[in-house]
């Protein structure tokens, strides 16, 4: 995975509703969007920081990441995740850095390691797909259950997965082209265990997930 010319982008913001400062809030003694950074950076690809947040800022440059200051328009609750990563794709072509294909870690996923993310990247080459999400086994039947056949849900049976937030990778020109990670028939999954699954969206998951941290490490 080292030789391909993919690029890792981190989104972010500086706004969060449920979780004021959610990024740079300190999780299991450093700041939220570290701990992505620390795996984006085990990773031999450039790393792209899009955010609104001076702090999070300072924290890309003492790492020596590729920081694209994010235009006003795309910082607010409106703004779709893929139309960020597009910004962000396009300002690397700006400055010279060209790549073929994105990954997308999102800072709320701290459990996340670096196998996830080669792994999830391995199972798009082995499928011949352009996309791949990472996902997890749904324990019921939620409203927003996904599957990867292209039919209808309730003519499927067997087990059913939600999209966990933590990998996306897409080739360039296809994520242009869909404005999307994921479209049936044309997306792999990545399966990863529930315990690494946790997307932190408010202060129940964060407790739960910093549980998680302390006792793996």
């Amino acid at each position: 995975m080292d030789e391909t010319d993919y690029v890792i982008i981190i989104p972010a913001r500086k706004g969060s509703k449920r979780l004021p400062q959610k990024n740079t809030k300190r999780f299991c003694g450093e700041p939220l969007v570290e701990w992505t950074i620390t795996v984006a950076r085990s990773i031999n690809l450039p790393v792209v920081i899009t955010t609104d947040d001076e702090i999070v800022a300072e924290i890309a440059q003492k790492h020596n990441l590729v920081l694209r200051s994010r235009p006003e328009h795309l910082a607010d609750d409106n703004a779709s995740q893929v139309d960020v990563v597009l910004d962000a794709l396009e300002y690397c072509n700006d400055i010279g850095i060209f790549c073929s294909g994105i990954i997308l870690l999102q800072p709320t996923s701290p459990l996340r390691i670096k196998e996830d993310v080669v792994n999830a990247y391995n199972v798009m080459l082995a499928e011949n797909k352009q996309s791949v999400v990472s996902v997890n086994v749904c324990q019921e039947m939620p409203f927003d259950v996904v599957n990867f056949s292209g039919e209808p849900l309730e003519k499927t049976k067997g087990i059913y997965y939600y999209i966990n937030g933590a990998v996306y990778i897409a080739t360039a020109e296809w994520l242009k082209k869909q404005r999307t990670f994921y479209m049936p028939r044309e997306t792999a999954m990545y399966i990863m265990p529930k315990y690494r699954s946790i997307d932190i969206d408010d202060e129940g998951d964060w407790e739960v997930a910093e549980k998680i941290m302390r006792g793996i490490r």
